[in-house]
């Protein structure tokens, strides 16, 4: 995953060893070095928008933040598990890539959530939604399944 807000760098999960780990490699030159962020596993990478963390979900199903400095080599300075994820969301099985995405700010996260028993999945985007509400969501109208301090609507 290339990001413009850490420009000359590609995160991505490998699972060359058996287990699938995240990486960081430069970019272009992506033979120009790998540099390893997960420990004991790790998928989805997504960068932060702050330009200084880098986001996976490990093996134990929580959301990881990877702070990282980034000049002519990528190092990881600290990782922080921020929050263990709810039962509901959906996990890519095998598949390359995320299925949530990070606040501008770092400090909220939007996923997939199923809400069918089948095996199958219904995205409905609604552009617009806080206008539509006119208000009147309350507590409902806020579109995060996750925070640095875990937001789940009660059932």
């Amino acid at each position: 995953m290339l990001d413009e807000q850490v420009p000359g760098w590609l995160a991505h999960e490998s699972d060359e060893t058996g287990r699938n780990e995240i990486h960081v490699r430069p970019f272009p030159d992506v033979n120009g070095g790998r540099f390893p962020v997960s420990q004991q596993g790790g998928v989805m990478p997504v960068w932060g928008r702050t330009g200084n963390e880098l986001f996976f979900v490990d093996t134990n199903q929580q959301m990881v933040s990877a702070v990282f400095e980034a000049d002519s080599v990528f190092t990881v300075v600290e990782l922080n598990v921020l929050f263990t994820l709810p039962p509901n969301l959906l996990f890519n099985q095998g598949e390359f890539y995320s299925l949530f995405d990070v606040a501008p700010n770092d400090q909220r996260f939007i996923w997939l959530q199923s809400t069918l028993e089948q095996n199958t999945h219904e995205l409905i985007l609604v552009d617009n939604w806080a206008e539509e509400l006119g208000g009147r969501g309350g507590e409902l109208a806020r579109p995060v399944i996750g925070s640095r301090t875990p937001y789940i609507p009660s059932q």
